[in-house]
């Protein structure tokens, strides 16, 4: 039945393509491809009619019905039926958009090449991948995970573009890979678009420091402007914002229209958003998915952020393979150089323990699981702690954002996986 439905999905897609030829921003990267996605959809939708992916809509299913404009039917056969006639309906006619900004998800063999055979880009971004990248244990190795992102660049033409992350090493190598006109971005000296270090923006409230968003530069040919976005924390912000910019720039919008657009710029939910806890506390909430690379944002934002305590809990990151040991001892070794107290939750953050263990950092608590912790975590919390709540996607830390935050009436609005299908 799914093999079918691919293959009805996609002879739909790739018909559709053919009938309205939209632009595509192609977005790929192991962290950061839906932050730096809905940045690029902020600016581009000022001027132009744009869809984008929804939600993680990145796969063989999700991604030719952002293409089609039709959303995900489950296990409803007469509501498939129905999403396959409207889609014929719409090659006759419909308003369709000018441009398409897409995720391109990789998390096995095939998948790029799978997506590139309905539709190819023609501004192809990508993020950062690390030393230790997701979804490596469904590859060989590393090396067979860098190549099916980098397939994203060989089918781009000279009258395209790449844009690639200066700053991450393995995405860096990947300029010879394509014949595009390359662009870099990042915080390197050598970046073609120059990122400033952000600084933290605070205000006050009832004596205790409120984050309330970050304040940086950019620099490209000569031109420096300033960018501020309200409510987003950390480097990985700046780096989706000038991504934002840079794509803005690809279709000839300038970078003062771009900066004044990503005022209305929000992170989705479960990606380091900022909600109010319990007792005169804040929560990072990062819960949506984890990888090594971004646990080690999340926590450098924790880290530049005020509080009376920063407080780090850290779930397990799946599907590293080989590289989770290693990985969770890293992590941990980030937390125990700033963090008042670390909680760990779950069997691969067990490895963070013994890093923290290791280290002689004294006041960490481990769960095996959320649901363990659930009833303990109002027990380690202080008034004035800031609190950063980061873990993969089956670890559900999500629930335990829920219980500390103050008004969990607004955690289907605020929270990641609130929708019946998740419990």
């Amino acid at each position: 039945m799914k093999n079918v439905l691919q293959r009805i999905l996609k002879m739909l897609a790739i018909l559709t393509v053919k009938r309205y030829k939209p632009k595509v921003v192609g977005i790929t990267g192991s962290v950061g491809k839906t932050s730096a996605k809905d940045a690029v959809y902020v600016v581009l939708s000022k001027k132009f009619n744009v869809r984008k992916t929804e939600k993680s809509f990145n796969n063989e299913i999700g991604f030719p019905l952002t293409i089609l404009g039709e959303k995900s039917c489950g296990k409803n056969l007469l509501c498939w039926s129905l999403v396959f006639i409207k889609s014929l309906l719409k090659l006759i006619y419909t308003k369709y958009p000018e441009i398409l900004v897409l995720e391109y998800g990789v998390d096995r063999p095939g998948n790029m090449e799978y997506l590139l055979d309905i539709i190819k880009p023609n501004v192809a971004v990508v993020t950062a991948i690390g030393e230790l990248p997701v979804h490596v244990e469904n590859f060989p190795n590393k090396r067979a995970l860098v190549k099916e992102k980098a397939d994203i660049l060989k089918y781009l033409t000279n009258k395209d573009t790449a844009l690639l992350n200066i700053d991450d090493k393995t995405v860096f190598d990947m300029k010879n890979k394509t014949k595009a006109d390359v662009l870099t971005f990042g915080f390197s000296k050598n970046a073609n678009f120059k990122i400033f270090e952000p600084e933290k923006r605070e205000g006050t409230t009832d004596d205790v420091k409120v984050p309330l968003g970050i304040s940086f530069k950019v620099e490209y040919k000569g031109v420096m402007i300033p960018v501020r976005l309200d409510g987003l924390y950390g480097r990985q912000s700046a780096y989706a914002a000038s991504i934002a910019c840079l794509v803005g720039e690809s279709f000839g919008i300038n970078l003062v229209e771009a900066s004044e657009s990503l005022k209305e710029f929000r992170n989705p939910p479960g990606r380091l958003n900022l909600i109010e806890g319990v007792n005169n506390t804040f929560i990072l909430d990062d819960t949506y998915n984890a990888s090594p690379l971004s646990v080690e944002a999340g926590l450098m934002a924790l880290k530049d952020l005020s509080a009376k305590r920063k407080v780090a809990v850290l779930g397990s990151m799946l599907e590293l393979g080989e590289f989770s040991e290693k990985a969770h001892r890293y992590v941990g070794d980030i937390a125990a150089s700033f963090c008042d107290v670390i909680v760990t939750v779950g069997k691969e953050a067990e490895a963070t323990k013994k890093e923290l263990e290791k280290t002689g950092f004294k006041n960490a608590h481990h769960f095996n699981s959320s649901e363990e912790l659930l009833e303990k975590m109002k027990d380690l919390m202080e008034p004035g702690d800031l609190i950063l709540v980061k873990g993969s996607q089956g670890v559900r830390l999500e629930k335990v954002v829920k219980k500390i935050m103050a008004h969990p009436e607004d955690a289907e609005k605020l929270l990641a996986r609130q929708g019946r299908e998740w419990g």
